[in-house]
């Protein structure tokens, strides 16, 4: 059976609590003497939520690194060049929320980055879906718990009122539904019989009929791929826009 996905190592934050963000990471990288990396598009108002960011961070006394970026390969690039022993937290303003930030930055595999959290304030849509679902544990093994912004891994922020187009927890475990489970489930239908005529060997060598069980059976199959049908639809008209 497949394990939740849980908004886990991802928190989903209102526009509104950004200042309580700021806080977080403030704290956070005072505490560790550590420094923050922000990586910003080109666009107008990246520019100038850069600004507004870089003028708190100084007043704070944090150490920061800006840099302008064209594209995620630039994203990347900045990520692995900066000192991982202090650089914790990477903000992303107007980029990387259609990118799968877990893996392109190697956020659970490198053990380097374990301890990097990455905020995310970027207009772009949709979010990638491996940004808010993951099948999420921290470095511990402990299943990290919605809302515990000191575990969490991304901070997504958003429109309170889009989170209601975003697929939901069960929509996504339907959605990966293991394709090899589904083939066993097609293959055994294709044999196109009826439990009462499919027969198999009994230990006395004879051959019997199986029991009616079956039928249920199959028809259990039939709705979890017409749920995994549908749940993968409703992920791809996210992406798509039409949902």
């Amino acid at each position: 059976e497949h394990e939740p996905f849980l908004p886990a190592g991802t928190m989903l934050v209102p526009k509104d609590k950004l200042q309580a963000i700021y806080e977080h990471v403030k704290h956070k990288v005072q505490a560790a003497e550590g420094s923050v990396l922000i990586c910003v598009s080109g666009e107008t108002d990246a520019i100038a939520g850069c600004h507004i960011l870089m003028s708190m961070l100084q007043a704070d006394n944090i150490a920061y690194s800006m840099s302008a970026v064209q594209g995620f390969d630039d994203i990347v690039e900045k990520v692995d060049e900066v000192d991982k022993d202090t650089c914790h937290t990477v903000v992303l303003l107007n980029c990387g929320a259609s990118e799968d930030l877990f893996g392109r930055l190697k956020l659970t595999e490198d053990s380097e980055r374990e301890n990097m959290q990455v905020l995310v304030v970027d207009s772009h849509r949709p979010f990638h879906l491996n940004n808010i679902y993951l099948d999420g544990e921290d470095k511990t093994g402990n299943v990290v718990e919605a809302g515990d912004i000191d575990k969490a891994r991304i901070l997504l922020v958003h429109d309170a009122e889009e989170a209601e187009d975003i697929p939901d927890n069960e929509t996504m475990i339907a959605a990966h539904m293991d394709d090899e489970e589904e083939d066993d489930d097609e293959e055994e239908e294709d044999l196109g019989e009826s439990p009462v005529q499919r027969r198999r060997v009994g230990e006395d060598g004879e051959s019997v009929a199986v029991v009616d069980g079956e039928e249920d059976d199959r028809e259990a199959r039939r709705k979890r791929r017409d749920e995994k049908n549908e749940a993968r639809a409703s992920v791809d008209n996210y992406y798509s826009g039409s949902s």
